[in-house]
Order: structure tokens, then sequence, then C-alpha cells
């Protein structure tokens, strides 16, 4: 497989994982959102975009951090 089909199908997949995750967090205003909130938001977005051009990296373990990443709000409650 190509370079670039390769990354063009990791970006779909990395998509419709993130489009999941979304749904699952449910929807808030950007002035609800905690800082905690902010700083896993981005990272789930830095996570999606290495999975989708860092063509060298572990695929399974990327969607693990991903969903690890996305699950954090329900599980860890931060302080206010």
């Amino acid at each position: 497989m190509s370079i670039i089909s390769e990354v063009v199908l990791r970006s779909i997949l990395s998509f419709f994982v993130l489009l999941l995750l979304v749904r699952l967090l449910g929807k808030q205003q950007v002035s609800q959102l905690t800082h905690f909130d902010y700083v896993v938001g981005i990272t789930i977005g830095s996570i999606a975009s290495d999975l989708s051009v860092q063509v060298g990296d572990n695929l399974s373990a990327c969607l693990a951090g991903l969903v690890v990443k996305g699950d954090e709000p329900y599980y860890i409650i931060p302080t206010k």
C-alpha cells in the first residue's frame, strides 16, 4: 500500500473515531468548557493527527490512546 493511500485511510479512520468520541462526550458551548476539557480536547486532536500522518506508528496503540483520552472526562473529576 502506498503511503498516500495509508494516510488517507488513517485520516478517515481517525475522523470517525473522533466523531464517535465527540458524540459520547456530548454538546457543550465553549464558554462552558473547563480548562481540563479544553486540554483533553487539544490532546485528542494531537493524537488524531499523529494517527493520520505518522505512518510508522502502531495503529492500534494510537487508537487505544485516543479512546483512553476520550474517556478521561468520565473517570477523572477535575477540581474547580
